[in-house]
């Protein structure tokens, strides 16, 4: 893994880098690079750093709307999604609540495999 540092607004921040993905260091938190990916997704949401956990931000009764990439873009939306999903949960929001939005742009729309 090797270490690199970026530009990031007046200052900067430290990544490493390899073949799997870049991973962030923060001031507040090192980073947690003995985990399984689900066990680092799940990680991150529970104890994000610098803010309180999601699941302690929502609160039952409330509307949520979760806004995915759609099919065109490299992100592993079917691997975040249920642990965000998970989390908004345990903060007591109702799964009837809880509404996922396609950003399509002006992509086509998706089929129901693909959502």
């Amino acid at each position: 893994m090797e270490s690199y540092k970026l530009a990031y607004g007046r200052s900067e921040q430290q990544v490493l880098a390899d073949s799997r993905g870049i991973t962030v260091i923060s001031e507040h938190q090192q980073p947690v690079l003995n985990k399984a990916e689900h066990e680092l997704i799940c990680h991150v949401l529970e104890a994000p750093s610098g803010m309180p956990p999601l699941s302690q931000l929502v609160r039952p009764g409330q509307r949520v709307a979760v806004i995915v990439s759609d099919v065109t873009r490299p992100c592993p939306t079917a691997r975040l999604l249920p642990p965000l999903l998970s989390e908004l949960e345990a903060g007591g929001v109702a799964h009837e609540d809880i509404r996922v939005v396609f950003a399509l742009g002006s992509h086509r729309c998706l089929t129901a495999e693909e959502q």
